[in-house]
């Protein structure tokens, strides 16, 4: 439920082939004020990015077959070029991280097991409306960004 006067949550679009690591995250990411849907395959995010918006999108970089979380947060970026996108992976290979290194489409990149506090600061970081840190700006300094 909204206040009068406040911004609506940010949407975030969570993706993994995990049902039970895609059902916890939703529902903490839930409880921070975050208007959450999930995706269990690449295919069903991108058709889902390509009919709305989302300003955060957070996928496993192994999804099976029909695409890989690279696939998911390149759509991202080209659908929603200023989403936080946020790639999670448990492998080691360090040729993953040196293609995510240079991606665009990656703006970060966590090794699971993942902190649900790691996820929770850097959508905090990006002042996402519906965040409890981001809310409780925009409420105290509705102004501070004009004039740059």
């Amino acid at each position: 439920m909204q206040d009068s006067g406040t911004h609506a949550p940010a949407r975030l679009l969570l993706v993994d082939d995990n049902v039970v690591l895609l059902r916890t995250l939703a529902r903490a990411m839930g409880r921070e004020g975050f208007e959450v849907a999930t995706a269990t395959s690449a295919g069903h995010a991108i058709r889902m990015m390509a009919e709305q918006p989302w300003q955060a999108v957070i996928s496993d970089y192994m999804l099976g077959p029909g695409g890989d979380g690279l696939s998911v947060l390149s759509a991202a970026a080209r659908f929603h070029p200023r989403s936080v996108r946020i790639l999670l992976t448990g492998s080691a290979d360090a040729s993953l991280y040196a293609a995510a290194e240079g991606n665009a489409a990656i703006t970060h990149l966590l090794h699971k097991p993942i902190e649900l506090s790691e996820i929770r600061r850097i959508l905090r970081a990006a002042a996402l409306p519906g965040s409890h840190r981001a809310r409780a700006e925009v409420t105290a300094a509705p102004n501070a960004r004009r004039g740059t």
